[in-house]
């Protein structure tokens, strides 16, 4: 599968190199970028660097059951992307993450001109569920994503359509998908397929960066082995895995439900959602669990706030928010630098998996300083709290350079 994924977005990115019909022009806009003197093909190379430092105490109660390292130092992301346009026919991306094994993060082509659709996406790539899941870990409020990525399918092997409605107020993603590894193969226990559909609305978008978005997604999936688990940390990286449902066997199939909500004035953002997970039980299940229902969730609030220098602003054709620095004067790109602060609450509830650790309610705070366009450095404290009065506490920054 990966040998696939590989040759086909090699061959987009020769045909773009052959068929144009002008020499490519270099330039540097947060990035090494190529373009054709008609625009017609556009190229460009980018990468992340995010490097993390982490000091965390824990109460007896996990100490009692997890290996704990006071402080602790990672590369946290380590990317090389190339990406591009060919015409206004296709689009390709190509990137790859670096560590102590090489994976694939997104690797796909796209194309423009189907008709009936607004954009047909075939290879590798995150799969439409969940608002913060699909904003990029380069623009994310936070270092690390709220309790509900816990439910997020991540990054798949697939193909999935989009289309606009109502003036571009609404818009659908419907995608199936082979349950992969990182390196596109196939993972063995998951399941054979999942489907996945998202459908974002925002009946407010005003003047101002005033915008209201709301969003429902839906994905199933039937794992082939009845295997199936679930398994986060404390929205820490460096920490264990504290609370795990261990494998649970006979499973017939698993149903997710997820709602968004996003709303953005000015400089402020407010963001939530609230992601159900309901796993099925098949009649030949062990442990007692024939037939039975499990339901699990987590949901976020978050909250931030420009203190100077920038915005979180709405994309309508991706339906998240990014941050835009805003330059010290009009017509120049002088960035002076941007404070953002945020804070949020989750909440993550597993108490159907029987395990003595299944819930966990987490207070985070963040500052990031936004440099320049391309490097910012985050400082979060998390304070957790588990079911039996287990806590954590974690101070934790991270130094992050895109281009």
């Amino acid at each position: 599968m990966r040998r696939v994924l590989l040759l086909l977005c090699c061959t987009f990115m020769f045909a773009q190199a052959m068929g144009q019909s002008s020499p490519l022009e270099a330039y540097w806009q947060d990035g090494l970028k190529f373009r054709s003197k008609d625009t017609l093909y556009r190229f460009s190379v980018g990468g992340r660097l995010h490097y993390d430092l982490a000091y965390s105490g824990q109460s007896e109660e996990l100490g009692s059951r997890f290996e704990h390292k006071r402080t602790q130092v990672e590369v946290r992301r380590a990317r090389i992307s190339l990406e591009g346009n060919i015409r206004k026919e296709l689009a390709y991306e190509f990137e790859v993450t670096f560590g102590e094994d090489i994976e694939f993060a997104d690797m796909y082509v796209a194309f423009l001109q189907v008709p009936l659709v607004e954009r047909l996406t075939v290879g590798h790539f995150r799969e439409p569920f969940g608002l913060e899941e699909l904003t990029s870990s380069n623009a994310i409020v936070f270092m690390e994503r709220a309790l509900t990525s816990t439910f997020g399918p991540d990054r798949n092997t697939g193909i999935m359509v989009q289309k606009p409605f109502w003036q571009e107020r609404l818009r659908g993603y419907v995608g199936v998908f082979r349950i992969t590894d990182d390196l596109g193969n196939d993972r063995q226990g998951l399941g054979d397929h999942s489907f996945t559909t998202r459908w974002a609305f925002a009946p407010v978008v005003a003047d101002h960066n005033q915008v209201l978005h709301l969003g429902l997604a839906f994905n199933r999936i039937a794992p082939d082995t009845g295997n199936y688990r679930i398994s986060t940390n404390n929205e820490v990286n460096t920490s264990p895995d504290y609370l795990d449902t261990g494998v649970l066997k006979g499973v017939e199939n698993v149903n997710q439900l997820g709602t968004e909500l996003g709303f953005t004035r000015g400089r402020w953002l407010l963001q939530g959602e609230w992601i159900q997970s309901f796993t099925k039980f098949s009649n030949q299940a062990p442990d007692g669990l024939a037939n039975a229902k499990h339901r699990y969730q987590s949901f976020y609030l978050l909250t931030s706030f420009f203190l100077k220098g920038g915005a979180r602003v709405y994309s309508k054709g991706s339906n998240r928010f990014n941050p835009v620095l805003q330059p010290r004067h009009p017509g120049q790109d002088d960035f002076g630098g941007a404070w953002e602060a945020g804070l949020r609450y989750s909440y993550l509830d597993l108490r159907d998996s029987r395990q003595p650790l299944h819930t966990l309610h987490n207070v985070t705070a963040g500052l990031t300083w936004y440099y320049n366009t391309n490097t910012r450095v985050m400082m979060n404290y998390v304070h957790s709290l588990f079911n039996q009065g287990a806590r954590a506490n974690t101070l934790q920054g991270r130094l992050q350079f895109t281009f």
